[in-house]
């Protein structure tokens, strides 16, 4: 979409996170790093930009041109911190909405994460904080080796066919007021603006893109989404060329949200593999929760009885009175500030370094 069909869209200012220009190669590690070594390098700048609300021009909007799109979706899933039920119930969705929405001609839903603020300061939770920096999961070089990691002996074949890497991103529960997804359209990406850097593992190095600040970048989000809405989020297409067969996008502090705003708790990502001669499909699955409080984990109060209250965010009670823990108090009380975001994601290149 070019910029004088978007001049009169409402649009809010808010700071967005860019890679400063850098002459090493950045790297992050996904675990923790050997001793004196950084989890991320490269420094951060933070720059103030128009994000335009994408609503209106819904129907105009393709993973084609722009890179993203929304459309209708209900899950059947009731609890997305249950694995069993994401790669049973949620993965196979995923599939058919992607071969829906690509025409692929085979869709593979391969990996997901969650993502929660308060909840990955627990030790071995293996629950990610919310990416606030724009980058995109994959790059020329990841998107077809990805595809040699999870596709074997098939993947030289698929590989001389068109392939995709997408992301499905939802709410978990709506509206989503606090810290709605940015998102970059991909026609005002330039390749100068895209910096490959190496995403360790333990077994193995991933790279991802991080991006640079331009004024000719434009924004776009999706106000207030719905637990039945949907993003796709186009992360490598091998059919276009150069920049514009990427994205990118990053959470954004929303000034127009309200102070006392739920957080967003979201699962992040799915990733969906289409081979066979046709395109591979990563899906990506955002979905963000908007819930104020949430339920202990461990439903148990300080004395060891059964707690079925509420508990804080970290997932401990508050206290227990003959048996029953009591309602944590408000945040602002405790000192916690809201509750963070919660996440789930699919597919390790959009897993973050551990904090």
């Amino acid at each position: 979409m070019d910029g004088s069909s978007v001049a009169d869209v409402k649009s809010v200012v808010a700071p967005l996170n860019f890679l400063v220009p850098m002459a090493e190669k950045p790297v992050a590690y996904n675990y923790e790093p050997p001793p004196g070594t950084p989890v991320r390098t490269g420094k951060s700048e933070t720059h103030r930009v128009p994000i335009r609300d994408a609503r209106p021009m819904i129907g105009d909007l393709s993973l084609d041109k722009e890179g993203f799109a929304l459309l209708q979706h209900k899950t059947a899933v009731t609890n997305f911190y249950d694995e069993e039920q994401i790669t049973s119930v949620y993965y196979p969705e995923c599939e058919r909405v992607m071969q829906a929405a690509t025409g692929a001609a085979r869709v593979v839903a391969f990996d997901h994460i969650v993502r929660n603020a308060a909840m990955a300061a627990i030790k071995g939770s293996g629950i990610k904080i919310p990416a606030k920096r724009l980058h995109n999961d994959y790059t020329a070089w990841s998107s077809p080796q990805r595809v040699r990691d999870l596709m074997g002996e098939e993947a030289e074949a698929l590989l001389k066919n068109r392939f995709a890497i997408i992301n499905l991103w939802r709410p978990i529960r709506g509206p989503v007021l606090e810290s709605p997804l940015a998102l970059c359209d991909a026609q005002s990406l330039e390749e100068e603006n895209l910096i490959a850097g190496d995403l360790k593992y333990p077994d193995r190095t991933g790279e991802t893109y991080s991006i640079t600040y331009n004024p000719n970048q434009r924004y776009y989000y999706f106000p207030k989404m719905q637990a039945d809405e949907v993003v796709l989020i186009r992360c490598f297409d091998s059919a276009p060329k150069g920049a514009h067969r990427f994205s990118a996008h990053t959470g954004f502090d929303d000034p127009t949200s309200p102070a006392d705003a739920p957080p967003r708790l979201e699962p992040a990502d799915d990733r969906v593999g289409h081979p066979l001669g046709q395109p591979v499909q990563r899906v990506g699955l955002h979905h963000r929760l908007a819930r104020g409080r949430q339920r202990c984990r461990r439903q148990r109060c300080r004395r060891g009885r059964r707690a079925p209250g509420r508990c804080r965010p970290d997932g401990r009670p508050v206290n227990c009175q003959r048996g029953r823990a009591r309602r944590w108090p408000a945040p602002h009380r405790e000192g916690f500030g809201r509750l963070l975001p919660d996440y789930l994601s699919v597919g390790e290149e959009n897993r973050q370094p551990v904090p």
